[in-house]
């Protein structure tokens, strides 16, 4: 079976169209078969899943999926590349192509996007929500942390992405690469880098080398979408200051727009904390979040729940 996406063959298509990558929305097109196909593998793709594409580019690697899912979803924001993905998917009746950001901002997963995702899932009640991207560059961090935090029942990502925010992801506390990202993204999800990639499979080149990640969503989330919002602000509040120790980051996070909850309850911490915050692990976080929680008393009848 031909690999659509080499070099040759995109800059073909590019070229007669009088088009070039826009490395501006961090465009840098996969173009070795072989990795594509060990991303089909290493996601498990199979009927049973539906498949959501972030950055479809040329359809090359979402025809692989359409040969082995049950649906997917694929997602391209350059209407310029719209026409060359939707000719490589002509023949496939289980492919939606969706033209458009996948984020609305920032901190939110475009409304329209997620309840395509939502549809489909509840037409298909037995579908499994798997996330495979060659993501481009630019978005990849937002793309990330807002597919877990949206509700949307992801059950595994296979994600190319830069290789220091594949070292980001799976960090270990005091290292230079840990941060609000690592303790984050872990409350809903393991994460592992699977293969570096080097920029010559890439066009064009990027100036940096890629990874393969991979995340497996939790049997169970750490915090519920209750607990989670409060935690998240605390640990990026925290991070702002990562070299300052514990006590005095409370201090000085407390003092900031949206934390007034740490400034009231900062006494129920432990002050005396002198690690430095990029020394704390996932399960001091979470301890210091619930410490942190306004105390009810006897008649609310709530006890804090024990880290685990």
């Amino acid at each position: 079976m031909r690999n659509y996406q080499t070099l040759s063959s995109i800059r073909r298509q590019l070229d007669r169209r009088g088009l070039r990558p826009n490395t501006g929305l961090g465009q840098h097109f996969l173009i070795d078969g072989n990795l594509l196909h060990l991303m089909v593998e290493k996601a498990g793709v199979g009927e049973g899943d539906l498949i959501l594409e972030v950055g479809a580019g040329t359809g090359s690697l979402t025809q692989l999926l359409a040969r082995r899912a049950g649906h997917v979803i694929a997602v391209e924001l350059d209407a310029r590349l719209l026409d060359m993905a939707q000719r490589a998917l002509v023949r496939y009746d289980n492919v939606t192509v969706w033209q458009g950001d996948v984020l609305a901002n920032k901190h939110t997963l475009a409304p329209k996007l997620v309840r395509l995702v939502e549809e489909h899932l509840k037409e298909y009640a037995d579908r499994r929500l798997k996330v495979v991207s060659d993501l481009p560059y630019k978005v990849a961090t937002p793309v990330i942390v807002n597919l877990w935090e949206s509700g949307l029942p992801v059950e595994l990502m296979l994600v190319t992405v830069q290789r220091e925010l594949a070292e980001r992801l799976v960090a270990r506390p005091g290292t230079k690469a840990y941060g609000a990202l690592t303790v984050k993204v872990a409350v809903w999800a393991e994460a592992e880098v699977l293969r570096i990639l080097l920029p010559a499979v890439f066009w064009p080149r990027p100036a940096v080398q890629s990874a393969f990640v991979r995340l497996r969503r939790r049997s169970k989330p750490l915090l519920s979408a209750v607990e989670y919002p409060g935690f998240a602000a605390l640990v990026d509040g925290l991070f702002r200051h990562r070299r300052k120790t514990v006590k005095r980051a409370l201090v000085v996070a407390a003092r900031e727009p949206g934390l007034a909850q740490i400034a009231q309850n900062t006494q129920a911490a432990d002050r005396t904390d002198v690690r430095r915050v990029d020394q704390l692990a996932l399960r001091d976080f979470m301890s210091l979040a619930q410490r942190l929680q306004p105390q009810q008393g006897p008649r609310g009848g709530s006890k804090q729940r024990e880290c685990p």
